[in-house]
């Protein structure tokens, strides 16, 4: 299948991204409220990023396929897969716009830093490889397709390392708000919702018609950069 190959293609970035630092301090409770805050401040402006993303995808689907629910057993046809996919596009849409909100809230529990929030160059500059590439993927929207599962596959498999560490320490009423923020964190990308969604998500990659030697070339491609960006989001939480 094309999530295996694309899995398999570099297994030391794909750890270094899942396996990061700040997962291992995340998981063993060893963080500090500054870095947290400072990684959930980037993680919304790159949410906004998502969200566009997500609307850029829709748009570009056929119109047929908006608006009608397609079968999610035995899917027949192109045209059904892409219902499919347009109906998994919303969901996410409407799930990321509920997730800003979440990150609000729990930025608020953290105190603030006497100079205003900004937008890292690096989260920047991610968020507009974002937007080239659901704009300039193929008819398929292979790129754009990719690049949705590869992003949230990376996030379970993050989260789901830091959860590994924490299942080790009991949760205690005496918790701070600082670790009641993680084990939030943890449990909202490790829930079964995300990972069905996750799973939905590589169904849609593994439809798409590989037809050509230049085309998995440039699916790759996305998945290498994307693995270079998570690895470097990650880090944003020590730059304060």
């Amino acid at each position: 299948m094309l999530t295996e190959q694309l899995l398999a293609l570099d297994p030391d970035s794909y750890y270094a991204a899942t396996e990061h630092q700040l997962l291992e301090e995340i998981g063993s409770l060893q963080l500090p409220p500054k870095n947290m805050r400072a990684w959930m401040v980037q993680d919304k402006f790159y949410t906004s990023g998502y969200i566009n993303m997500l609307a850029k995808m829709m748009d570009r689907l056929p119109t047929q396929a908006q608006g009608t629910e397609a079968d999610s057993d035995g899917i027949a046809n192109e045209q059904d897969i892409t219902k499919r996919l347009y109906k998994n596009l919303s969901f996410a849409h409407e799930n990321i716009i509920r997730e800003a909100s979440f990150f609000d809230n729990l930025i608020k529990r953290y105190e603030s830093p006497s100079t205003p929030d900004n937008i890292n160059s690096l989260t920047q500059d991610y968020v507009d490889f974002q937007q080239r590439v659901t704009e300039e993927s193929d008819s398929q929207l292979g790129e754009a397709v990719i690049l949705l599962w590869a992003m949230e596959r990376v996030f379970y498999d993050a989260w789901s390392y830091a959860g590994s560490l924490l299942k080790d320490i009991p949760a205690s009423d005496n918790d701070s708000e600082h670790i009641k923020t993680i084990r939030e964190l943890v449990d909202n990308w490790t829930s079964p919702d995300f990972k069905e969604f996750v799973d939905e998500c590589a169904f849609h990659v593994n439809a798409l018609p590989v037809d050509s030697a230049g085309q998995m070339d440039s699916y790759e491609q996305v998945f290498r950069d994307m693995l270079v960006f998570e690895q470097k989001f990650w880090d944003l939480a020590y730059e304060i």
